[in-house]
């Protein structure tokens, strides 16, 4: 795996052509849409799920959107590159958990803020337009049947705090407010808000969910 930086705010962020979804390009634009559902809350924890290479986490920290983070992935090679981040960049707020969802995390970790960037597509939706000739595309972009959401959903209510907040990036192609309505509603937690991207208004789209 050849180790790449990709340049975000001051920080440079470790990376590679394996691990990298494109989420760089659109980081700008996803923390200005997480600004905006703060309605100028500051947060103490902050959990970013699938974080890859931590690209959501490390500028939300960078910029004072929240205090304390911590990235969580399922694949080992991003557990090397945040780790590099966080000691190239001399990053004291923030650590990695290798996890599937929510399984490694210790029952006693709450978060008041949980952010993401997931796999964008169910095996119903994804095409070989959207993953391109990466040949790791369908880890990073598949989801199959919505199981990481479905599971997410079913437990992170666990680890949100009773004021406790989510957002996140989905993909207009693979998805829609519809899409995620009865896995949040179903798991006692309530959509908020929701809108479309600034930048890239016919592709990305934002939620907010909050506990009932």
């Amino acid at each position: 795996m050849e180790l790449i930086q990709v340049a975000i705010n001051n920080l440079n962020i470790v990376t590679s052509s394996e691990l990298d979804g494109y989420g760089y390009q659109s980081v700008t634009d996803a923390i200005s849409c997480f600004k905006h559902f703060s309605k100028g809350r500051i947060y103490e924890n902050c959990l970013e799920w699938c974080s890859g290479p931590g690209y959501l986490g490390f500028a939300a920290a960078n910029i004072g959107l929240v205090n304390n983070i911590t990235l969580l992935d399922i694949y080992k090679d991003n557990e090397l590159v945040c780790n590099k981040t966080i000691e190239n960049n001399n990053i004291t707020n923030a650590k990695f958990i290798l996890s599937d969802n929510f399984k490694n995390v210790e029952t006693t970790e709450t978060f008041d803020l949980i952010i993401g960037n997931p796999p964008h597509f169910n095996v119903d939706y994804i095409s070989p337009t959207a993953i391109g000739n990466d040949k790791h595309g369908a880890r990073k972009f598949r989801d199959e049947h919505w199981n990481i959401h479905k599971d997410f959903f079913k437990n992170v209510s666990n680890f949100l705090s009773d004021d406790g907040e989510i957002m996140l990036m989905e993909n207009s192609t693979g998805s829609s407010i519809n899409t995620f309505k009865d896995m949040i509603s179903d798991n006692n937690l309530k959509i908020k808000d929701y809108c479309k991207s600034t930048e890239y208004p016919n592709q990305l789209w934002y939620l907010h969910i909050s506990k009932m």
